[in-house]
């Protein structure tokens, strides 16, 4: 099974969260059904830390829960969100 998502850097917010967030959600929903299921592996470019210059093979707390930003997304107007995108 394949899931679509997006590696582009240059996507909408709105498209990069519905394709990213939304989708592995559903993806995740999906995998809680499926009987025997022996593995789900997600690989995901969001937490890449490129805030940081020495990246350690440890998980680094979330700056936000991606719950909230598909919220904002899917609830908020498209000038609002382009005004909203680069912050």
């Amino acid at each position: 099974m394949y899931i679509l998502c997006s590696f582009r850097f240059n996507d909408s917010l709105k498209v990069a969260a519905r394709l990213n967030l939304r989708g592995t959600r559903e993806a995740v929903e999906l995998a809680k059904e499926i009987r025997n299921l022996e593995a789900f592996v997600h690989v995901s470019t969001s937490y890449a830390n490129t805030n940081r210059q020495c990246i350690d093979e440890v998980i680094y707390p979330a700056s936000g829960d991606w719950r909230d930003t598909l919220e904002v997304i899917e609830n908020v107007d498209e000038h609002t969100l382009n005004v909203l995108t680069p912050k």
